[in-house]
């Protein structure tokens, strides 16, 4: 030990203490060597006490420096490693080693710490860019559908059909007069809106809607405004169903067809009137032609009779044309009245070949039709030959020359089906879906060589769905097509159908106005066996009728003297002219139906311009009938 003065008893006290224990340690010495200094004084310093002596001047592996405050001074303890202790120790090379390996270790771990938190944060920089984009096209999105939804002047609704509520935009509630309401509402509310004579017929729509497989649908229908009035409303809608098919949820669109209704009715009136006024000069034109044709006012030179034949074609093509234009009109606003009653369908069946007979000989066409047994339906016998009558002529119009159309008629349970065969190219694929639309006509170059409005299936299909049967049709491909109507069958009414016209050697007091189309109806009748008698007015007709009562009357409705109905209602109200049956000719035969007592019997209806082969058979009936 060395450097002991300026010992006091304080210091000898603490060197005594680490004596004490160096000796009660003594298994320490080899590891650990011990220095005491006094640091109280900041400029000098005193060594109190050395474990080691100067000849240990290696420097050692591992030291340690501990200060305390005892006794009012400050006194440094330094540790240190002996030589004995460092030398027992593993190789300094292995120890570097395993020191550079765990440092290159915790320095790699932090690398990647970091790297792993900068793949973190612009991870999440990239999501929230997402995120915030697809908020802003989402938030785009119900922007372009508000402002589409708002220029389309649509409302959109959405029915919870588990829950049996429905929600609904202000425009949709704003269509029926009621303000807008927040949240979902009990949907037996939005049925109590629905008009009463429409709300049987769209509840079970939308029934068998739900029931079925169906994705989405449109429905016309019609709404009850807050005011009473009625509203014509176009629902669509899409139907979300479960993994079991079952429908949980639809949502969709409704329009307000107000504006759309109106325009459609004014366009129907439009048409009704031009053609109306079509009418009679056109059966003026057809009439004159006829009689020119039929050689009744003298031959006719063969150059000049060529351009006849093709005016008169013509002109009873317009007359078609005009037919079917009214027919649908009347269809679509539900003012085709029909005269239903039981007849014979093989005889409607005779009948229409017989008048297309000479169509099927222009066109080099052979009709082929078997006797068949009497079936019975209760039908308008006019309406269904012009269904028959469309069959035909499209079978022959797209039957190849020296082709055959054949007619059958076959029973299936309790219906009569009668069916039309043509040997044509038949009905390309694409268009059988709207081959029984409005103005359909196949796309093919041939097709569009053919004359037709396009009306004939539609008014086909119309006519036969309101004398409850149906239309359609089977076409293999390049095997022709197959048209057919089905009806139900009626009792025979054991009648007795077989008396002429020959038979009965009638008059026929005949009413027109119109002096070309009254020569002409005075030779379509006398064709007929009938011997016509013609007024031009009321007050020559009722003169006639004074004179001798006729078997029958044909009579225009618009007279220059008083109206055709007026004549009508005063014949029944005479008791020898109370069952006298009247055919009414005329281009209003529409407001006359509609006009005259439904209770009113023995009278039939044939627009203007006339089809010459309808009216012998007609009047017969109703002469027979009565």
């Amino acid at each position: 030990m060395k450097d002991q003065g300026f010992l006091n008893s304080e210091n000898i006290f603490v060197i005594n203490s680490l004596s004490q224990l160096w000796r009660i340690f003594p298994e320490s010495r080899p590891t650990l060597d011990y220095r005491l200094t006094d640091i109280t004084t900041a400029d000098e310093s005193q060594l109190l006490f050395q474990s080691y002596g100067d000849e240990n001047a290696s420097e050692p592996l591992f030291t340690r420096e501990l200060v305390l405050d005892l006794y009012g001074r400050k006194w440094q303890i330094d540790f240190n490693s002996t030589a004995e202790f460092d030398s027992s120790l593993p190789g300094h090379a292995l120890m570097l080693a395993a020191g550079t390996c765990i440092s290159l270790m915790v320095f790699l771990l932090a690398s990647l710490l970091t790297l792993r938190r900068d793949q973190a944060e612009a991870l999440a920089s990239r999501m929230t860019q997402k995120l915030r984009a697809s908020n802003e096209a989402l938030q785009q999105s119900e922007e372009r559908q508000r402002l589409v939804l708002k220029g389309s002047n649509d409302g959109w609704w959405d029915v919870n059909v588990e829950e049996w509520r429905f929600i609904a935009s202000a425009r949709s509630l704003e269509m029926l007069g009621y303000p807008q309401q927040r949240g979902f509402q009990a949907l037996h509310r939005w049925q109590s809106v629905i008009a009463p004579t429409a709300r049987h017929a769209l509840l079970t729509e939308l029934k068998e809607i739900i029931e079925s497989d169906a994705v989405s649908f449109a429905l016309e229908t019609r709404f009850t405004h807050k005011n009473g009035e009625e509203v014509p409303l176009l629902l669509r809608g899409a139907i979300q169903r479960d993994a079991q098919g079952k429908a949980v949820r639809a949502s969709g669109t409704m329009l307000d067809l107000t504006e759309q209704k109106r325009v459609e009715a004014m366009k129907s009136e439009f048409v009704s009137t031009v053609s109306h006024e079509l009418r009679t000069p056109l059966t003026s034109i057809s009439g004159a032609l006829g009689i020119v044709n039929s050689g009744s006012l003298g031959p006719v030179p063969d150059k000049i009779q060529k351009m006849l034949e093709i005016a008169h074609a013509n002109s009873l093509r317009l007359n078609h044309l005009i037919n079917d234009l009214l027919d649908m009109e009347k269809l679509a606003a539900g003012k085709m009245s029909l005269d239903m009653r039981v007849q014979r369908i093989d005889t409607l069946v005779d009948e229409a070949i017989t008048a297309n007979q000479a169509y099927a000989e222009v066109h080099g066409v052979e009709l082929n039709h078997s006797d068949a047994e009497p079936y019975w339906g209760n039908v308008d016998g006019n309406r269904l030959q012009q269904v028959i009558s469309n069959f035909l002529s499209n079978a022959i119009k797209f039957s190849p020359p020296s082709g055959q159309v054949t007619v059958q008629m076959q029973i299936r349970k309790d219906q009569l089906r009668v069916s039309v065969t043509d040997q044509g190219s038949g009905i390309p694929e694409a268009f059988q879906a709207r081959i029984f639309g409005k103005f359909a006509q196949a796309d093919g170059a041939d097709n569009r060589q053919k004359p037709g409005t396009g009306l004939g299936l539609a008014i086909c299909r119309e006519l036969m769905l309101q004398m409850d049967g149906a239309v359609g049709f089977d076409s293999p491909p390049g095997q022709g097509a197959t048209f057919w109507f089905e009806l139900p069958l009626a009792a025979d009414p054991s009648t007795d159908d077989s008396i002429a016209a020959s038979d009965l050697n009638v008059s026929v007091l005949v009413l027109e106005d119109d002096e070309t189309a009254a020569q002409f109806m005075d030779l379509l009748l006398r064709r007929g066996g009938y011997e016509p008698v013609i007024a031009n007015n009321l007050r020559q007709a009722k003169q006639l009728l004074e004179e001798s009562t006729p078997c029958a009357l044909v009579t225009d409705l618009r007279l220059p003297d008083g109206h055709g109905l007026s004549l009508i209602r005063e014949l029944r109200q005479r008791k020898e002219t109370h069952h006298l049956p009247v055919l009414v000719v005329s281009a209003y035969c529409d407001e006359g139906q509609r006009l005259l007592d439904s209770n009113v019997k023995g009278i039939a209806w044939l627009d203007k311009p006339v089809d010459e082969s309808k009216v012998v058979p007609l009047l017969m009936g109703l002469i027979k009938r009565m």
